[in-house]
């Protein structure tokens, strides 16, 4: 499985620069998602970052850049991925997701 992980992400990180298509996730945002996966937390905070430089305001990327910076011991950047993600879903129903959850306790154990 790791190994299938790991060729995933290099044919992912190969073709990522000149991916021009659609998809339902950025291939970024899924290139940083696989990282997490592979435990390389700092690559992955880059790629969410690279995400929301072109998309900005996108929940899974706001997420995965909180969570890949706090388990790169970044606290700083993981409070303001956090907060942002908060802001971000300030107005939406309230879906009870555990991100969201997980985002909340996180900042309000830093205030």
């Amino acid at each position: 499985m790791a190994l299938a992980l790991l060729t995933a992400c290099r044919i992912l990180r190969a073709g990522v620069i000149t991916l021009e298509t659609q998809p339902l996730a950025p291939a970024r945002e899924l290139l940083g998602e696989m990282s997490l996966e592979l435990n390389e937390p700092a690559q992955a905070l880059d790629q969410f970052e690279a995400t929301l430089k072109k998309e900005p305001g996108r929940f899974r990327a706001l997420y995965g850049a909180a969570h890949a910076a706090q388990l790169s011991g970044n606290r700083d950047t993981s409070q303001r991925y956090f907060r942002d993600l908060i802001k971000v879903c300030a107005h939406a129903d309230k879906s009870g997701r555990s991100e969201l959850a997980e985002a909340g306790s996180q900042t309000a154990a830093s205030d």
